[in-house]
């Protein structure tokens, strides 16, 4: 629905409004997915299909170097924010963000006494 309204002319507040969403959402959407002719809602729906499968394809920590490292930044005491955060620092990039790290930690035998001495053996 974004497009038909851009071309009509509707500011990106009257459209936020219209889709119940914040005016933010809207300027982000219009921005991250904008080309030289402007917004196109195929580029925009194949954009957030290559950002997609970016973020399922390593959805459990899967390289062992990062995964010993977020177990040992979490045994410091660290919350998953305070990781990525650290990690986008050291590496200049985002590794993984708070958000994996919560799934990796309910949905891995961690909450079962999984330790780094037993990740080393692996």
């Amino acid at each position: 629905m974004i497009y038909p309204w851009r071309q009509a002319g509707l500011p990106q507040a009257e459209i936020a409004w219209r889709l119940g969403r914040d005016r933010a959402t809207v300027s982000r959407e219009l921005r991250r997915n904008a080309v030289l002719a402007g917004y196109l809602p195929d580029v925009a729906q194949r954009r957030y299909q290559a950002r997609r499968a970016l973020c399922r394809r390593h959805p459990r920590l899967e390289n062992r170097r990062l995964r010993t490292n977020v177990l040992l930044l979490l045994q410091q005491g660290l919350s998953p924010e305070q990781i990525s955060g650290r990690l986008r620092v050291e590496n200049g990039e985002t590794l993984v963000n708070p958000e994996t790290i919560y799934h990796f930690v309910y949905e891995s035998p961690l909450g079962t006494g999984e330790s780094v001495a037993a990740e080393r053996s692996v």
